[in-house]
């Protein structure tokens, strides 16, 4: 028999684990922060972490 090829899926981080398997609680968390400086980094963050993994992609 031959194994179904499968596409692994890998995590560096809970982060990226949680807001794949828990979005909704994810989102929940940015939203409860009250300072908007540390809420503008964390968001920008994310952006650069997107960005990069795309980049790596290619």
């Amino acid at each position: 028999m031959k194994k179904k090829g499968r596409k692994v899926q890998e995590y560096n981080s809970m982060e990226e684990f949680n807001k794949r398997f828990y979005p909704e609680s994810f989102n929940e968390q940015l939203s409860k922060i009250d300072d908007p400086h540390t809420f503008g980094v964390k968001l920008a963050e994310e952006s650069l972490k997107k960005i990069m993994n795309q980049l790596s992609k290619k």
